[in-house]
């Protein structure tokens, strides 16, 4: 989930570039979309409306995940702490990254895997009675989810230096695969709930805000898929011991690097600009986007 692959590998070295340019560009975006989602959730009432909580949890865990990114990158390339690279093992840098981009990364995918259930229960039930009897449980289990992870983790020494370069899980395609590829089912079945409901729903009774929410899910799936992926090939390649394609190494530990800015942007899309119950407040504060809308 984090940091920069960095060893003395030269090849891997390479890769640190790459994954460097990645997060310098593209962090930046993230935090703001991130940011975002949680200013609009304050401001606007209509936000705080559930899944809106949900969506406020993945927001904070993408927010915090990517400023992670953006210092841990910076911090391996510039400044007086360079040096610490060199004793990654060791560095409490390193230690602490660890802590907090697992918490994040942990949190985010709790709350992910909460708006699926929640979205299915707001179908099935009426929105007063889910949101009243539900969203504290949502939220208490989440975060004591999250900090039993880590101080598990934390406690067996599984946090720090992964086959990757990358602070974190020590070995997180074996610890964080299955639990993706339960995600991956549960997101399935939520597409498919929601589809097959809105299949026998007229066109007045159809609300485009839980299509919204099938392509954000959608786009989710793809995410943690690619994300899962690069784990499962680094650890592919650690296990045969053979030579490697660097630039096809490269380029899937690129795109693992991208995979992990794109939920951030993708919720304040689908959940905000698309939103048509929210989208003529955006447009009140930025007219071009009004102006765009007709000319379409």
């Amino acid at each position: 989930m984090d940091f920069i692959a960095l060893a003395p590998d030269p090849g891997i070295d390479e890769m640190s570039k790459v994954a460097y340019y990645v997060f310098i560009i593209t962090t930046p975006f993230s935090i703001l979309f991130s940011f975002f989602i949680i200013w609009t959730f304050f401001k606007y009432k209509e936000c705080k409306i559930q899944p809106g909580d949900l969506m406020l949890g993945i927001s904070i865990s993408d927010f915090f995940l990517s400023i992670h990114w953006l210092v841990s990158a910076l911090f391996s390339h510039h400044g007086p702490f360079k040096h610490v690279i060199k004793d990654m093992k060791t560095s409490m840098f390193c230690k602490i990254n660890a802590i907090f981009s697992t918490g994040a990364g942990v949190n985010s995918f709790l709350y992910n895997a909460s708006f699926c259930i929640c979205i299915i229960m707001m179908i099935r039930k009426p929105l007063a009675h889910t949101e009243k009897k539900y969203k504290k449980y949502f939220h208490f289990i989440n975060v004591t989810a999250v900090i039993i992870f880590v101080l598990i983790y934390q406690f067996q020494s599984k946090l720090g230096l992964n086959a990757l370069g990358t602070c974190s899980v020590k070995e997180p395609s074996v610890t964080s695969v299955f639990p993706i590829l339960i995600y991956i089912c549960l997101s399935g079945y939520t597409i498919y709930y929601l589809k097959k409901i809105m299949k026998n729903q007229t066109q007045e009774e159809k609300n485009p805000i839980i299509n919204n929410y099938i392509k954000y899910i959608i786009f989710t799936v793809v995410t943690w898929s690619i994300i899962c992926s690069s784990w499962t090939y680094s650890e592919w390649i650690k296990n045969m011991d053979i030579d490697h394609n660097m630039g096809l190494t490269i380029f899937i530990f690129s795109l693992g690097n991208i995979a992990k800015i794109g939920s951030s942007l993708a919720l304040s899309y689908y959940a905000r600009f698309k939103d048509p119950t929210f989208r003529p407040k955006i447009e009140e504060k930025c007219p071009c986007l009004k102006a765009k809308k007709k000319i379409e």
